[in-house]
């Protein structure tokens, strides 16, 4: 029942658009014949009968599905689609936050609401019909007693209006009190009645308001209807008329008036509705000049096109993603489907084919969504002016999460195209997945052809290791050893040996060279081999976010938020180092005599009672853990390397590992082996 009644509801949705286009129209059309008022209504009625809509870029429609029946029934925080984001801001946080599904629960709180609608709905159906087939049946009463006065013409004494009743053999029935001028006039209108098949098409009305009577739009859209009936039918009475035989034929209208009451039952009574509108618009009568009947047709054709369609829910790939290829500065892939997810860059050529496969995609949007089963792949694209956006893949479906910009996430059915797609995108994860067949990692050890090393041995402080990436002829290790930053390891698979380590965050590189490595450590952007590329200047609460090189290798962009997070972005142009050397001076670049060297490493190691020495690599002795400030690694690192130890000291061997304190500082002392 939930699902017919969502049915229903977006089926009267995208109506209402349709209602008040021609609420607009009414008004701004006043010398257009009554005809096409009604017309307009049986567009309204056509658009509330097809199950189907076809899709037209002219669709004036915002959302062809404004309550997706997959986001009520499974997503954790449903969402509308109105297509109006005035409309979509103010509804949804309220709606996620009301019926945020129980995190064991099977449906969502508003799906089983949507239930309840559901049969509330059918009762105020059968409520609907019941009241027309008894109004029905009681006037059927009051009539049976009638004299036959012509073919299908009847007078009775029991009512005071004159109508029409019956759909297949209709009736005209009159108030045995009418003069014969009156009869003649009524019966012109009720014979106008019968000739534009009027009796058909108030009844159809009340079918349809009977179904969506849920819709206050559509009352207001059924009251009139009947009024542009009533307006339609005086037009094509008095068409043929002098101006004497309008005036009479007013005067009877306000004869045959009724009193004011809401009439919602099948018969088309001469004088139930509108009565001073009519008389006024008979009185004022013009035969509209023939320009004005064409304008009226093609306004009818217009609406039809404009509102009897949805909108086009297959785009092109910039629709999607929000920014046209050209404005694509990084884009990658994840393999979402197996355990330890791998990421791959995708390179300019392989971004324009992956742009190409979405635009032949074929897909029906379904609506808001914030997460997607089944997924086997992750696409990620940033634009040059820092826009990002996600798309997540599945068999069936495509989710499109702009992660900047303020735009909702929203959920595809895809149709055709799919099967291309999913096949050239595990074709780039599986050509950058077969250099990784001969490593692994498990908890803290990392293997390779069939040796093993245990890294926490090397930085006690990891925890784990958290990927792995093969750079050439290297593989990078990414270690977890706290909040803020991480662990690297580069692993050379030619001589089976570490030849680095450091601390930082957001290590990214260029296709597979290694040498254009950088990452970002506290405020500083730094190259692989330890270099200082850029000093950034970060507030107090803010931290870099994200480092993207461009696709051209020209442009590194910086993203930095903050605890409020807010976000903004900083674009490096490389090469940055040689401006930097510049700035620096050549003084910055002599070096210092033995004993400034000595004073400086003394003072770099006032954080640690001592550290352990590996060439580009100290961890401390403290209980805190490593030494995590970058400037004392670089600082001593560099230190050690400008000092001459003593004739009977070895520098230690990149296996090897050594212990340092202050009073071990060469040359006036030895290291001692660890």
């Amino acid at each position: 029942m939930a699902a017919i009644f969502l049915k229903l509801l977006n089926l009267s949705i995208s109506a209402s658009w349709l209602v008040l286009a021609v609420l607009v129209l009414r008004l701004v059309s006043k010398r257009s014949p009554k005809w096409m008022n009604v017309l307009l209504w049986g567009i309204v009625a056509l658009r509330l009968m097809l199950p189907f809509s076809i899709e037209s870029a002219l669709s004036l429609i915002p959302s062809a599905e404004t309550v997706n029946p997959a986001v009520v029934q499974f997503d954790p925080a449903p969402t509308i689609t109105s297509g109006v984001k005035i409309i979509d801001n103010a509804v949804n946080p309220s709606l996620s936050e009301h019926f945020a599904a129980a995190p064991l629960a099977s449906v969502n709180p508003l799906y089983v609401w949507t239930e309840i609608a559901g049969w509330v709905w059918l009762i105020g159906l059968g409520a609907m019909l019941l009241y027309a087939l008894v109004s029905y049946l009681r006037l059927r009463r009051r009539v049976s007693v009638s004299l036959p006065v012509q073919d299908h013409i009847y007078l009775c004494d029991a009512i005071s209006s004159p109508f029409i009743l019956g759909v297949v053999k209709p009736r005209i029935y009159l108030p045995s009190g009418l003069d014969e001028v009156q009869r003649q006039n009524v019966l012109s209108h009720e014979r106008a009645h019968l000739a534009r098949r009027d009796h058909w098409w108030k009844p159809l009305g009340f079918a349809l308001l009977a179904v969506y009577w849920f819709n206050p739009v559509l009352w207001l859209a059924y009251t009139l209807l009947c009024r542009d009936i009533e307006l339609a039918c005086d037009e094509r009475v008095i068409r043929t008329m002098d101006e004497s035989a309008v005036k009479t034929y007013s005067t009877v209208l306000l004869a045959c008036s009724m009193p004011r009451k809401a009439v919602i039952t099948c018969p088309l009574a001469f004088g139930e509705v509108g009565v001073k509108e009519r008389v006024r618009n008979a009185l004022h009568y013009k035969k509209p000049a023939f320009w004005v009947v064409a304008a009226s047709v093609a306004v009818c054709v217009v609406v039809a096109v404009c509102f009897l369609t949805d909108p086009p829910t297959d785009t092109d790939a910039a629709g999607l993603v929000g920014f046209h290829r050209e404005q694509v500065t990084y884009a990658d892939v994840t393999d979402a489907s197996g355990v330890q997810p791998s990421n791959v860059q995708l390179t300019a050529e392989e971004t324009d084919a992956v742009y190409a496969l979405l635009d032949a995609l074929q897909y029906k949007r379904l609506g808001a969504a914030s997460a997607m089963q089944d997924c086997y792949a992750r696409l990620y694209f940033i634009s040059a002016a820092g826009e990002r956006c996600e798309i997540m893949l599945s068999e069936r479906e495509m989710l499109v999460n702009p992660i900047t910009g303020g735009k909702a996430a929203r959920l595809y059915e895809l149709r055709s195209g799919s099967a291309e797609l999913r096949d050239y995108l595990l074709e780039c994860i599986s050509a950058s997945n077969a250099a990784e067949e001969d490593f692994s990692i498990s908890g803290t050890v990392f293997s390779y052809g069939g040796e093993s090393w245990d890294l926490a041995e090397q930085s006690p402080a990891i925890t784990s290791l958290l990927g792995c990436d093969a750079v050439g002829q290297y593989v990078v290790i990414t270690g977890h050893g706290g909040p803020k930053n991480a662990f690297y390891f580069i692993f050379d698979t030619e001589i089976r040996r570490f030849s680095n380590a450091f601390v930082g965050t957001h290590l990214v590189w260029q296709n597979d060279d290694l040498s254009t490595a950088v990452y970002a450590y506290g405020g500083n952007i730094l190259s692989i081999d330890g270099r200082t590329l850029a000093e950034l200047d970060l507030a107090e609460n803010e931290y870099v976010y994200d480092l993207v090189y461009s696709q051209d290798g020209t442009v590194l962009t910086v993203a930095i938020v903050s605890n409020e997070e807010t976000e903004r972005i900083v674009r490096l142009t490389l090469p940055i180092q040689d401006e930097i050397d510049d700035l620096r001076g050549d003084a910055e670049k002599k070096p210092l005599d033995e004993a400034s060297l000595r004073e400086q490493l003394i003072n770099a190691l006032d954080s640690a009672d001592a550290v352990y020495f590996e060439p580009d690599k100290l961890d401390s002795n403290q209980s805190e853990g490593p030494v995590t400030d970058a400037k004392y690694v670089d600082e001593i690192c560099s230190l050690l390397r400008q000092i001459e130890p003593a004739n009977d000291v070895e520098w230690p061997a990149k296996e090897e590992r050594f212990i340092l304190s202050k009073k071990q500082i060469p040359p006036n002392n030895t290291f001692e082996k660890y």
